[in-house]
C-alpha cells in the first residue's frame, strides 16, 4: 500500500482526536521484508482506534502499522530495526535497506510538519485545542487463547494524564472519569482509572516540540 500514511478529517472547534496506531497496511516496497507475519503485527496494533476518533470534530488517523513507522515515538526511534526496539520481536529479514529506511522517516515527518499547521490553525481560531490520544492494549498479552491480564494491573478503560497539567485540568479529568465509571456497559459499570496501565508519556519528542512551539507563538 503507497500513498499518504494518515488521513485527516478537519472539523469545526478546538477538539482534535487522533489514533496513530491505527493503521494495519504497509507500503509494497516493505511487504517483502517483513519476517513478522500479518497477525504477529495486529497483536501490537491499535485496531478500531479510528472509529473512536469520531468523538471529536477534527479526526486524524494513522493508515498505515506502527512496524512501518510509529507516529508516536521519537523521530530517532520511529523506526524499529532491532528486535530490542520492538519488545523482542523479530520484525525484519535481515537488515532493513537504508532507503526504506529514510522514506520511513521521511512520511513520519511530512505527518509531524502537517499536524503543526494543524494545530496552529486550529489555535489561531479558537485560542486552544485538546487532542484527544486515543490507544488500546491487549488484553490477552502472552497468546490469544491465554488467560486475562491481571485486572489490577489492566483496568478497561485507562486516563493517562502523565503530560498534561493535571491541576489546571482537574475538574475535566474528573468528571469523565466519573461519567465513563456511571456508564452502563453491556449491564455492568466500567473499570476507569488513571495512570495505572499507562500515564500518556509515550507522545513523541516531536510532539513535545510541536505543543512548545505553538506555546511560544
Amino acid at each position: 500500500m503507497d500513498g499518504p500514511i494518515w488521513r485527516m478529517v478537519r472539523g469545526v472547534g478546538p477538539l482534535v482526536a487522533v489514533a496513530v496506531h491505527a493503521g494495519h497496511a504497509v507500503r509494497d516496497e516493505l511487504a517483502d521484508h517483513f519476517s513478522l507475519d500479518e497477525p504477529g503485527r495486529l497483536r501490537e496494533e491499535d485496531p478500531f482506534t479510528d472509529i473512536w476518533t469520531e468523538i471529536a470534530p477534527t479526526r486524524v488517523v494513522d493508515r498505515r502499522s506502527r512496524f512501518e513507522v510509529d507516529l508516536n515515538r521519537p523521530r530517532e526511534n520511529a523506526v524499529y530495526r532491532r528486535p530490542a526496539d520492538a519488545w523482542g520481536l523479530n520484525v525484519w529479514k535481515g537488515e532493513l535497506p537504508e532507503a526504506a529506511f529514510a522514506k520511513s522517516l521521511a512520511n513520519y515527518d511530512a505527518f509531524y510538519a502537517q499536524m503543526h499547521a494543524l494545530l496552529k490553525e486550529v489555535e489561531r481560531e479558537h485560542g486552544r485545542f485538546f487532542v484527544f490520544d486515543l490507544h488500546n492494549y491487549n488484553h490477552r498479552r502472552n497468546r490469544p487463547d491465554g488467560p486475562p491480564a491481571d485486572e489490577a494491573e489492566n483496568p478497561q478503560v485507562n486516563i493517562g494524564t502523565g503530560t498534561m497539567d493535571r491541576t489546571r485540568w482537574a475538574a475535566i479529568v474528573d468528571r469523565f472519569i466519573a461519567d465513563l465509571r456511571g456508564h452502563d456497559f453491556a449491564g455492568g459499570r466500567l473499570d476507569v482509572r488513571e495512570n495505572v496501565r499507562a500515564i500518556g508519556e509515550a507522545l513523541s519528542s516531536t510532539t513535545r516540540g510541536v505543543l512548545e512551539q505553538l506555546q511560544n507563538v
